[in-house]
């Protein structure tokens, strides 16, 4: 409750024992020269006049302070001063709860006060008292308890409350605690404070969750379209509707930001400049398919994409890819081209091939530019015979009537920035019991394209390759 400035009634004397009759009491802030009024109520409804003046006997009526601190100084009539007492304390804040169920204009006896405000019956208006009437240190709580309706607490005047002129509670138990600095008012504490309130909590460091779980909410569906704002959901997984090709999405509210996608139907996502795919390919939804897309930029996206049945995104290599076979029955040179930008190694298969006369076997590589015929550097070796080759891979040498070869050549990628293709084979004649094999290297100007073997007349079996 309130606490009186001093005894009920107060009398002063001057030295002589005189009364002082017309004496003065000046009330101001703590420190400062401004006055700050003083009541002659309980409720600090009515102020008195500052100064507070006695009667002919020296006697002043009761005076109530403010729950401040109070600087005193009291005159004679004259205006003389007697004595300054800085600071004297006002009464304690009262703690109490008043209860309103339509507009009020909060008093300065509310001071410390909170109001029970039940908009159940209907939305109301709680109104401040100007900021220089409540003063510097006011403060007042206002809570919604009803279960329906709109508490708007609204400054007085242009006066504001932490900038806006007014502050509405419109959910049950929503709760704002204000105070006041003589010129305006400011928020203390609300229900804004509480994370699960704020719209846009921010944390000044990271966040330890303390061996709990943070459990995430599916948000509203996002129809496909164009360029969708899947951002602008109210939660961090979201169903994307409808048929729709997908070319981009909306800008993401800062780099790094995320979101879950699952998808309710067939429709086109499209790899490109502002969203990244596996495989770098456009992808066919289906229903159930679910998609992770992280925000590089703001404006450019990298997606992790899930099938519902479970089939990988990127078809996965099934390692060598097997020629067209060349039938070796005729024709004297046989020529594997169209080898594809990128291929590494290549395996050249013989089966049961054989020339109509004795012959050296030669294998070329070439680029798009040709077969080439120079800059080899091979060995091999057939039975008790040698072949040094500077023109191509010798396979073998002094092949003849009745050799059937079979077997491979391996040729490996050593060196992309100058295309150099090493070679390596063992092939064995099951037609004179004898064995070829060797070694070698060659340079190109540019990818290998294209191979050809040769060497003599072909009159029996068939010659494949397989790459990757």
């Amino acid at each position: 409750m309130s606490r009186l400035f001093s005894t009920p009634r107060e009398q002063y004397f001057d030295g002589n024992g005189d009364p002082y009759s017309g004496g003065k009491l000046n009330f101001y802030e703590t420190g400062t020269t401004t006055r700050l009024d003083t009541y002659s109520d309980n409720d600090l409804t009515t102020a008195n006049a500052n100064p507070v003046v006695a009667d002919a006997n020296g006697n002043f009526e009761a005076i109530f302070l403010r729950p401040k601190d109070y600087k005193v100084v009291l005159t004679d009539s004259n205006d003389v001063t007697v004595w300054t007492q800085d600071p004297v304390h006002g009464k304690a804040i009262t703690t109490g709860v008043i209860t309103k169920t339509s507009g009020y204009t909060v008093t300065t006896g509310d001071d410390g006060k909170m109001i029970d405000a039940d908009a159940s019956g209907g939305n109301f208006t709680v109104t401040l008292p100007a900021a220089s009437t409540a003063g510097d240190g006011f403060q007042i709580g206002v809570k919604n308890t009803g279960a329906s309706g709109t508490v708007t607490v609204d400054a007085d005047g242009s006066e504001t409350i932490d900038g806006a002129t007014t502050y509405a509670l419109s959910t049950q138990y929503s709760v704002v605690f204000l105070r006041c600095d003589g010129s305006e008012w400011f928020v203390t504490l609300s229900d804004a404070t509480e994370v699960s309130r704020d719209t846009s909590p921010q944390l000044g460091g990271a966040l330890d969750t303390n061996s709990f779980a943070v459990n995430f909410s599916e948000g509203s569906d996002v129809a496909s379209a164009t360029s969708p704002d899947i951002w602008a959901t109210d939660g961090n997984t979201v169903h994307i509707t409808g048929t729709t090709q997908i070319d981009d999405f909306a800008n993401a509210p800062r780099i790094g930001a995320s979101r879950w996608l699952i998808f309710d139907g067939a429709l086109t996502f499209t790899h490109g400049s502002g969203i990244t795919l596996p495989g770098s390919a456009s992808i066919t939804t289906a229903a159930g398919d679910i998609a992770y897309v992280y925000a590089d930029a703001v404006d450019a996206f990298r997606v992790a994409y899930f099938p519902a049945d479970g089939e990988p995104v990127v078809a996965q290599s099934s390692g060598l890819t097997l020629g067209t076979e060349q039938a070796t029955t005729s024709g004297t040179s046989k020529t594997f081209g169209s080898i594809p930008s990128g291929t590494t190694m290549i395996i050249v298969m013989f089966k049961g091939v054989s020339f109509s006369a004795g012959v050296n076997a030669l294998l070329r590589i070439g680029d798009s530019g040709g077969i080439e015929s120079s800059g080899y550097v091979a060995q091999a070796r057939t039975s008790t015979l040698n072949l040094t080759s500077t023109t191509e891979f010798g396979l073998f040498t002094g092949g003849g009537l009745g050799d059937i070869w079979n077997g491979s050549v391996f040729l490996s990628l050593e060196n992309s920035s100058n295309n150099t293709w090493a070679a390596s084979w063992s092939l064995g004649d099951t037609g004179n019991s004898q064995c070829a094999y060797g070694g070698g290297y060659k340079s190109l100007s540019g990818e290998l394209t294209q191979l050809s073997i040769s060497g003599g007349t072909f009159d029996a079996g068939a010659i494949n390759i397989s790459y990757m």
